[in-house]
Parts: structure tokens; sequence; C-alpha cells
């Protein structure tokens, strides 16, 4: 919703609503590629999404209006989306794209070209996606500056169980004594 009066609300509209188009990129490419950094990707939302509705449930802060109902604002669940989106991808381009390769067909040059436009891309697409949550007044700048800590959050603690699970226990390498 938007209000009538402002010329730019029906774009601001379609920019808050820029988490559910990227849920379904993260499904189409799945199926093209068949690569599982989308399916993990997924997850870590869908886990974000649970935490912000328990949080939502404790905390119970009303949005800054009450013309779109009677849910709760705080923490914005866009906002988290969009926190989680930009931590995950920014951690992934800069983690995992190849620095220096001879085999590139392509310059050095041009893959960090490419590199920088791609953050830049998922940058802007976070900050106008927050931007516009405020703008068309769902959430106050507090609710959605939470959501993204909260989204970021998520990032470092998926991190923190695939460090955990990716290195053997220190009783795996332990020697067994013969019996």
């Amino acid at each position: 919703q938007y209000s009538a009066r402002d010329p730019w609300g029906a774009y601001w509209a379609l920019v808050t609503l820029s988490p559910v188009l990227i849920l379904a990129v993260y499904v189409a490419a799945f199926l093209h590629r068949r690569d599982l950094i989308f399916v993990r990707v997924l997850l870590g939302h869908i886990g974000c999404e649970a935490l912000n509705g328990r949080l939502k449930r404790e905390i119970q802060e009303p949005r800054p209006t009450s013309v779109l109902g009677m849910g709760y604002g705080m923490p914005s669940s866009h906002a988290q989306f969009s926190g989680f989106f930009c931590a995950f991808w920014c951690w992934h381009i800069v983690a995992h794209w190849p620095r220096r390769d001879p085999s590139l067909v392509r310059g050095v040059w041009l893959r960090r070209a490419e590199q920088g436009a791609s953050l830049l891309l998922v940058l802007a697409c976070t900050a106008l996606t927050c931007y516009s949550r405020v703008h068309l007044m769902y959430h106050t700048a507090d609710q959605v500056k939470v959501g993204v800590a909260l989204g970021r959050g998520g990032v470092r603690e998926m991190d923190a169980v695939d460090q955990a699970n990716a290195q053997p226990s220190p009783s795996v390498l332990a020697v067994q004594p013969a019996r």
C-alpha cells in the first residue's frame, strides 16, 4: 500500500517486494544449475524468518501506522531478509570468486570489475528495500535497523555452524586404545 499522492509510491511498493522476487530467483537458479549454494541460502532465510516470527510475538512493537493491519513491526522481516541476503552474498562474492587464475580467458581486471559490480548491486538492492520499508511507513527506522542486524547475524551463525561441521572433532582425531 502507498499514498496515491506519492509519485514514487508505486516504485517503492515494487522495490519493497524484492525479497519475494529474490526467492523466485533462488528456486529458478537451483533448478537451472543444481547448485546447492541456493538451497543453503534459502534454508538460512527460512531460519531467519522463523526467528523473526518468534521475536515479533515476544516484542510486540506495533508498526508506525495501523493501516497495514494488526501485525507487529519489530523487527522488520523484509529488512532481516535483506540483511541476510546482503551479508551472505557479499561474503560469498569476496570469498569464493577467483582472485588470480591464469586459466581465465578474461583478464583479472575484468573479473574484479564483475566482482565490484555484483557487490554494488547487492548493496543497492538491500539499501533500496530497507529505505522503501520506512518510506512507505511499513516500519520505523529502528525496526529496519534491528532487522538488518539480525539478518547479518544469521549469516555469522550459519558460518559458525558450517565451520563446526567442517572440522573433525577432537574425539575423532584421538587415538583409540586397543582392546
